[in-house]
């Protein structure tokens, strides 16, 4: 199995932000919108920390990590709106069902595939 994946950045255009509906706070006019598109965070509690071994020490805020994970359609949607110009609307939602979350240094690429195949398995 090949494990080699280019990863795409995610960040949102700058110039697809909607400065005008920014608040100004100081002076300072602040973007709209945020960084990246709704729906790319993940919030980990404490099961899922623990299930992840990350029992201890927590990250430091700004620590880059790398996050490799299996997931499941849930649902797809693919719809034209006629007032907005028959402007086409997609969606994918995904369900992590397996995941693996480890710091850029030990996210070495050899050790992708024993990550997801060969690491503890969760009860599911």
């Amino acid at each position: 199995m090949d494990t080699k994946v280019a990863l795409t950045r995610m960040k949102t255009n700058p110039d697809k932000i909607d400065w005008d509906a920014g608040s100004k706070a100081g002076g300072v006019e602040a973007p709209a919108g945020p960084a990246y598109p709704y729906g790319l965070t993940v919030d980990l509690n404490n099961e899922s920390l623990e299930k992840l071994g990350i029992t201890e020490k927590l990250p430091d805020v700004g620590a880059s990590m790398v996050l490799m994970a299996t997931v499941s359609v849930t649902s797809v949607t693919d719809e034209a709106i006629e007032t907005e110009g028959a402007k086409r609307l997609r969606s994918v939602r995904l369900q992590i069902t397996e995941m693996a979350l480890m710091t850029e240094k030990a996210a070495k690429p050899k050790d992708t595939e024993t990550v997801l195949y060969d690491g503890p398995q969760a009860a599911g």
